[in-house]
This record gives C-alpha cells, structure tokens and sequence, in this order.
C-alpha cells in the first residue's frame, strides 16, 4: 500500500467532477494492477491511498539488477516495418507502441479514434493493429480502405474472440487483449510476410 499527501495553507473544496486524472488513478490504474484507489479530499489537501497487490511489484534489488535484454534474431524481425496502431485505451496503446519500437518497428500513431485513424491511414503503411471497438465505433470501415490499399492488418479485441464480424472480416486475424507478446509477435509476422 502507498499513501500519498498533499497539503495546502488555504482551503480547497472538494472537486465537483471527475478530471482526467481522477479517472486515470482510479479506474486506468486500479484495472491495471488489480488494486484499489481512495482518493480523500479534505479541506487542506488531498490524501491517496494506492493499494497494489503483492504479485504486481517487483523488489527493487531485482529491478535494479535485471539487465535490459538484447533483441533476439526472432524479435527483432519487424525491424523497419511501419505499423499504423490504432487502440482507443490509452496506456495499453501506449505500451503496445513501446514493445513495438523495441522489436525494431516504426510505430505511426498511435491513434486513439477513428477519424485520426483514418487520416493517418492514407500514408506509407506496412501494417495496421487495429482495435475492433474504438470508444464504441466499429473498426470496420478503416479495415476496407486498408484492404483495398493491399495494406495487410491484424485485429485486436478486449472482448470474446467469437464476436461477431462482418463475413469479409471472418477469417482475418485477431489477437486477443491482454496482449501475449508472443502471440502478438506471431500474428504481426503473418501478413508482413516475415513468418519463420
């Protein structure tokens, strides 16, 4: 648990609505680590209190020892390709273009709706991640532009992997979130054409 002050000599009231940031600590956050948020405004300041389970942090001497691993031949085998990311969650498109950029591949975007998306869809693209539902819009559209550019994509969804498609988009292929970064890595080598 992490306990967090902050204080002020005047006196603050208590927000009125919900601010991003309040929204990232205590729903992004909590989700994220499987913990707990308490946000408690006083008159003075503000008192957080984080709870992270045990399982979700890792000893500072292991952290500060672990090395930074290398990129293997097989990792490293997206060196160079352009892939359009398109993931309406913030901090899981965040880390999705943080792993990508370390496999060696030039990320553009990444895109958190679809009109961005679609704008940025126009340009050299080698492949697209593309999340089904983008803050409640369907992918789809993009997905056929893409196809009919010969740009080749992998879909992405947090939901069932039998949610229904439309029958062009039947058989083409999705990776399910929480990302496994070998099955990511397998599925992005397909339609690059870089399977082993």
């Amino acid at each position: 648990m992490v306990t967090w002050n902050e204080t002020c000599k005047r006196q603050i009231p208590a927000p009125t609505r919900r601010g991003f940031g309040r929204t990232l600590l205590e729903r992004v956050f909590a989700s994220e680590v499987g913990g707990a948020v308490k946000l408690d405004f006083q008159t003075d300041g503000l008192k957080c209190r984080l709870e992270i389970p045990d399982t979700r942090v890792t000893p500072r001497s292991a952290a500060a020892q672990a090395p930074p691993a290398p990129r293997s031949a097989r990792e490293s085998d997206l060196e160079g390709l352009r892939v359009l990311v398109v993931e309406d969650a913030a901090l899981v498109a965040e880390d999705l273009a943080g792993w990508l950029r370390s496999a060696g591949a030039s990320v553009i975007g990444p895109f958190f709706t679809l009109h961005e998306a679609k704008a940025a869809a126009g340009g050299e693209i080698d492949l697209a991640l593309l999340d089904i539902d983008v803050d409640g819009e369907p992918i789809w559209n993009l997905a056929s532009d893409l196809r009919a550019r010969g740009t080749p994509f992998v879909l992405t969804t947090g939901f069932s992997p039998d949610t229904e498609r439309p029958p062009e988009f039947a058989n083409s292929l999705v990776v399910n979130k929480p990302y496994q970064t070998g099955h990511l890595h397998a599925a992005l080598r397909r339609p690059a054409g870089r399977e082993l």
